[in-house]
């Protein structure tokens, strides 16, 4: 799998180790299947004990309706990461299946589109300076993993998805390229000045036709492959979306009433900086990716009205452009457009609907 072999290995192990990933690289064996499905099992371990330790010590201090709203929010969180864990390994047979059709489908082209992620690369150092932090102040360990590791295993599943679309949108690219450079779509047919098709010869007319349509056709499956990737993601994001919102809410609600009622300290002010800066870091990585890859995936059909602008000035027309009509109709009609299981568009709006979603009911929650 070229996708899992680019991918560093340090970010490899990460994924094994959080449950990402567990497939096989290779050709499994009876043994090879089980060995990546219990690599993460030391990490949910020492999850699960922080879990139960922080539940027994705030389970005494629900008394104020603040620490009530605590307890039950960074409940989901716990809800969250158990029922991402469940689907990791139900997803990852499916997953391995459609990561091998998506190598057969690549161009193998000698250079592959890839640009610097920012966000990305910055996040993970917001990550290595809380697991830093985390042991630099012993005491605040078991609190900090029981907060943070819902986060993580989201952040990381986003990650791994965005390498898979980051290789789908360079085949986008290739293709658009291609289709530009050649300008196959407008030099198939080219008219002159008395409305007569220009002298081809039949080989190149034939040829140019051909390649189009491999193009075209190519563009489609890795269309629908796209839509089968993100299914396997789809209930991981919205669990992930939930605990976005109810974690950014959370903190931010504390942040004010804390500040409003009492000075923090610097401990507090430093995790409550690195968990918000990873949080508004998160969704816009989420957001990023997929639009990036709708909007190159879409860019394609646009070369189609240039097809029909020069087959509609003629009347000369056989019949493999008529069936090149066809198979562009194919293309106008499958546009590439994510949602999260049917329930929001995975787009630029969801991140501003879920901005003003946070700001509204922390209003609310300053109300009581």
């Amino acid at each position: 799998m070229s996708i899992v072999e680019n991918i560093p290995l340090w970010m490899r192990t990460i994924y094994r180790l959080l449950g990402v990933v567990q497939f096989s690289y290779k050709t499994p064996t009876s043994f090879s299947r089980c060995i990546p499905r219990i690599y993460c099992i030391p990490v949910f371990i020492l999850y699960g004990y922080c879990c139960y330790s922080y539940y027994s010590i705030k389970f005494m201090l629900r008394n104020t309706i603040v620490q009530k709203v605590d307890f039950i929010i960074s409940s989901v969180g716990v809800l969250s990461t158990t029922t991402s864990l469940l689907l990791f390994g139900l997803r990852s047979s499916k997953l391995k299946l459609l990561l091998l059709t998506l190598d057969k489908l690549k161009s193998h082209s000698l250079h592959e589109i890839r640009q610097k992620n920012y966000l990305k690369n910055i996040s993970l150092v917001i990550i290595l300076l809380h697991v830093l932090l985390s042991l630099i102040f012993p005491t605040v360990f078991i609190r900090e993993v029981y907060y943070f590791m819902p986060v993580t295993v989201g952040l990381f599943d986003h990650l791994f998805l965005n390498e898979i679309l980051e290789s789908v949108r360079a085949e986008f690219a290739i293709i658009n390229e291609e289709l530009s450079r050649h300008a196959l779509f407008t030099r198939i047919i080219t008219i002159t000045a008395d409305g007569t098709i220009q002298q081809q010869s039949k080989k190149e007319i034939d040829f140019t036709l051909r390649r189009v349509e491999e193009v075209i056709l190519r563009h489609c499956d890795l269309v629908s492959l796209v839509f089968n990737i993100n299914k396997l993601f789809s209930i991981t994001t919205v669990a992930s979306m939930i605990t976005w919102f109810v974690y950014v809410t959370d903190i931010i609600y504390y942040f004010l009433q804390t500040t409003a009622g009492s000075k923090l300290s610097l401990q507090d002010w430093i995790f409550i900086s690195t968990n918000a800066s990873l949080f508004f870091l998160w969704l816009p990585i989420m957001v990023r990716m997929y639009s990036r890859v709708q909007k190159e995936a879409n860019e394609t059909s646009a070369f189609v009205h240039d097809l029909w602008n020069g087959c509609s000035k003629t009347e000369d027309k056989d019949r493999k452009i008529y069936h090149l009509e066809l198979v562009s109709l194919r293309l106008l009609n499958n546009k590439l457009y994510l949602t999260a299981n049917s329930f929001f568009y995975l787009d630029e709006t969801f991140c501003h609907t879920m901005v003003a979603a946070v700001a509204t009911y922390v209003i609310i929650l300053f109300q009581f």
